[in-house]
């Protein structure tokens, strides 16, 4: 989130930066408004995404032991996906059509100056959710007095070109685990052997966010979760992760090498820079150097993304321009394609 823009600055007063997909969501809306707060209230932003949004949204629906609203956000969708969503038919389902398309972070924001939920989940409208992780993550929040909380992943390939394996390799005995800001960012150097903290796909308790101004910030199109994270913990938040796995994640095969452009990149690298010129100065040393080692491998990754579109531009100046004044992003292209972009991008799809 752009500093010092809350979300009522970004999406005016609750209920006047949406429609709702249906005229029954509408009549149902001031009914709903004075219901107890739930438990969860689960975002879904959703794009053109018609052909598997049900899937994840009758996932969410089957939660079990928690009380929960599911706000869809149709980002400007051009196919069938509002009515995929009013066929469902049930109430606990509130939908969001956005005029124009904002991109992931700008839907999300929508979603999160709606949401009325004790806590925040995102839902990616691909993915999938085990009918029971919503209550243990909610116990689990509950029971460590965490502000964030997260569990693994399994992640699918669409393809199959792999069987589900876990994000994080390790034992599923729901252990808890605290996540430091020094951790999360040592975790999440590009082109390291971290886990993969930042694909995680926490629960945030929304008392926080709001009261400390939290939002996504609009101008990501990739690694908005990662940004959010960072800033919460910066501003005090406790994070835990539980060592469970109820989280379905799907990589698309052939979308790396769309995501890995230079306007990601230079956003990404604008998004960490902006970060320590806000909070470098009353951040523990540990800490601050760890967020500067993660700047410092972003603007090696975006130099790298420079390297390689002006290869494929056949423009070998600017190349050897880049690669003299970035020589530590010129080892990485000795290592194999597919290598380099999962390396930048993790699980990215």
């Amino acid at each position: 989130m752009a500093p010092g823009r809350s979300l009522a600055t970004l999406f005016g007063t609750r209920g006047t930066a949406r429609r709702s997909c249906s005229p029954h969501a509408r009549r149902q809306e001031s009914a709903y408004l004075v219901m107890t707060a739930p438990n969860v209230s689960v975002i879904v932003a959703a794009w053109n995404a018609a052909g598997f949004i049900g899937n994840a949204l009758r996932s969410a629906l089957a939660q079990q032991g928690v009380t929960l609203e599911v706000l869809v956000i149709d980002d400007a969708s051009t196919d069938a996906t509002v009515q995929v969503v009013e066929a469902l038919n049930d109430q606990r389902i509130r939908c969001i059509r956005l005029p124009t398309n904002q991109g992931p972070a700008g839907a999300r924001n929508a979603g999160l100056a709606a949401a009325q939920g004790e806590w925040v989940a995102v839902l990616d409208a691909d993915d999938t959710m085990r009918p029971h992780r919503l209550a243990q993550l909610v116990a689990f929040g509950r029971e460590t007095a965490a502000d964030i909380v997260a569990d693994n992943l399994w992640v699918s390939t669409t393809n199959a070109s792999r069987p589900p394996h876990l994000l994080i390799d390790e034992p599923l005995d729901g252990a808890a685990l605290p996540v430091s800001l020094q951790d999360y960012f040592l975790d999440n150097l590009l082109f390291g052997k971290g886990r993969g903290l930042g694909y995680l796909k926490p629960l945030f308790r929304l008392e926080f966010l709001r009261g400390h101004a939290l939002a996504y910030d609009p101008h990501l199109r990739i690694g908005e979760d990662f940004q959010l994270v960072a800033e919460a913990l910066a501003q005090g938040a406790k994070f835990v992760r539980r060592r469970s796995a109820d989280y379905d994640y799907q990589v698309h095969t052939g979308s790396i090498s769309h995501r890995l452009s230079e306007a990601n990149a230079q956003a990404m690298l604008q998004a960490a820079d902006g970060f320590l010129a806000r909070y470098a100065a009353q951040l523990a040393t540990a800490d601050r150097a760890a967020a500067e080692a993660y700047t410092r491998s972003l603007r090696q990754g975006a130099a790298f993304v420079a390297m390689v579109a002006a290869l494929k531009r056949r423009r070998v100046n600017d190349f050897l321009t880049i690669a003299a004044t970035n020589p530590a992003a010129l080892k990485h292209m000795m290592m194999p394609v597919q290598a380099r972009l999962q390396r930048f991008f993790g699980q990215g799809r």
